[in-house]
């Protein structure tokens, strides 16, 4: 009911130079109906208490007179401006002792730790070991290819022997150990192509060795 009370119709003429203007409706009517509110809704303006105001009046600070300060003290409560390492705006040229005075490096106490010797001294040991087995190792690779070699070099000698006593027709072994440079003379001008391969890779062998 209260709406309905409320709701009001205006009959009004638009111009003919507004936009959207209809020659056909000279005249409009509107109905115009208060928006609804909602009940549970806050208030839009709050209600603040102005703060009351004090019973006396404050008690004054007294200050002593102002004393002009030495040179020692004033160099004490000298802050040096601040200097940034990364902006430059106006291009000053800045001496690096300025920027290490802002920076405060000197102020700084380098202590090193206990820790940092006994780190280093166990590097140290354990690159000594580290190059104590890599000599042990090599060592022993040279021993077994020495060894690889010498059985090489003993097989050849075994089967040019074999050979020899094989084109020979059953001479002794004694008696071709005991000629030396004539035997190897004698394979050399041999003619079995078998024995020749072996005492090249024997001469090889040698010259390996020798080297």
């Amino acid at each position: 009911k209260n709406l309905e009370e409320k709701t009001q119709f205006i009959k009004y003429t638009p111009r003919p130079d507004a936009p959207g203007y209809n020659a056909a409706a000279s005249q409009r009517v509107i109905q115009m109906v208060p928006a609804q509110v909602d009940p549970m809704m806050p208030p839009k303006h709050k209600h603040i208490k102005a703060p009351r105001g004090p019973a006396e009046d404050p008690v004054p600070v007294l200050h002593a007179p102002a004393q002009k300060l030495p040179k020692e003290e004033r160099e004490k409560w000298n802050i040096p401006a601040c200097i940034s390492n990364w902006k430059n705006t106006r291009g000053y040229t800045i001496p690096l002792d300025k920027r290490l005075a802002a920076d405060g490096r000197g102020l700084r106490e380098n202590t090193i730790s206990s820790n940092f010797a006994s780190l280093a001294e166990s590097l140290y040991v354990a690159e000594k070991e580290a190059r104590q087995e890599v000599r042990m190792r090599t060592q022993v690779q040279k021993r077994l290819a020495m060894q690889e070699k010498d059985r090489r070099e003993e097989e050849l000698r075994q089967m040019a022997t074999r050979a020899r006593l094989e084109r020979g027709g059953g001479v002794s072994s004694g008696d071709n150990s005991d000629r030396g440079t004539d035997s190897g003379s004698s394979i050399e001008g041999s003619e079995d192509p078998d024995v020749q391969v072996a005492a090249r890779q024997r001469d090889n062998l040698r010259n390996e060795r020798r080297k």
